[in-house]
């Protein structure tokens, strides 16, 4: 695996408290339901407090998720939560594990896991993910660019779209990239790879197309891709105005959509 990540100001919000004994859950936002029937045991972010426990020292404490993003919408959304809470709880420790043994700690919560949890602690950036996930190298701060992610409310289950998934298909080979992309830069680089997931996800949700050629014709759209394994599709903009009225269009098509900026990250660090 090789993958170029960047992370937009849009996402879940998840917050830490108090809790009298072990650990707790409250889940709100327009997607809460999405979450209603996940067991305790899978819940990602219970699941990360559970596995930092196991490593620290760590009080009891109950997580608010305001879940805001779809479920099962290859954006993430899960492990970047359950990133979130495990840097929160790391924080909150007696003993906080150093930043490297976080980032592989992380990895028990999937292969997305340690490139979530390195963006939560450089406050996102470019990152390069390789192998099962488990080496993450920064590419440096992320340029000025703004993006729309939309979401045709089909939810694509990612383990639906990996059984389709030809084990045989070549790495996209990101390796070549250098830190310090500028916009131009970052938008050729991911030009040239591809997403090897599109095919098989497009195969359950065949409007992933259409949402993909409605967000490339945009005004000012630079680049527009499926993102993760589905059924999301993020397009590239240089213009704030241009992603605030591709978002609007594309709600009015009925589907969820974001617009924001990139988050910038950090030069350096983990």
């Amino acid at each position: 695996m090789s993958s170029l990540c960047v992370f937009p100001a849009i996402g879940d919000e998840v917050a830490l408290g108090p809790a009298s004994d072990d650990f707790a859950l409250e889940v709100t936002g327009p997607f809460a339901d999405d979450l209603k029937d996940v067991p305790s045991e899978e819940n990602l972010v219970l699941r990360a407090a559970r596995l930092l426990a196991g490593e620290v020292s760590v009080p009891p404490c109950r997580f608010r998720l305001a879940k805001r993003v779809p479920a099962a919408s290859g954006l993430g959304g899960g492990t970047a939560d359950a990133a979130a809470a495990l840097c929160l709880l790391n924080e909150a420790s007696e003993a906080p594990l150093p930043r490297s043994e976080l980032i592989a700690l992380s990895r028990e919560l999937g292969a997305d896991g340690p490139v979530c949890t390195a963006a939560a602690l450089r406050g996102g950036g470019i990152l390069l993910a390789e192998g099962d996930g488990d080496r993450v190298s920064p590419l440096g701060s992320a340029p000025p660019l703004f993006t729309v992610v939309s979401n045709p409310l089909v939810p694509v289950p990612t383990g639906a779209v990996f059984k389709r998934f030809d084990a045989a298909m070549p790495a996209a080979g990101l390796r070549q990239r250098l830190p310090g992309m500028g916009a131009a830069a970052l938008v050729a680089a991911a030009a040239r790879g591809r997403n090897d997931l599109r095919l098989p996800a497009r195969t359950i949700a065949p409007i992933i197309g259409r949402v993909e050629r409605d967000l490339s014709r945009a005004p000012g759209s630079l680049f527009a891709r499926m993102s993760g394994s589905g059924a999301s599709v993020f397009a590239l903009f240089a213009s704030p105005l241009d992603a605030a009225r591709c978002a609007r269009a594309e709600r009015a098509r009925g589907r969820w959509a974001e617009a924001a900026p990139l988050l910038r990250g950090i030069a350096g660090g983990a």
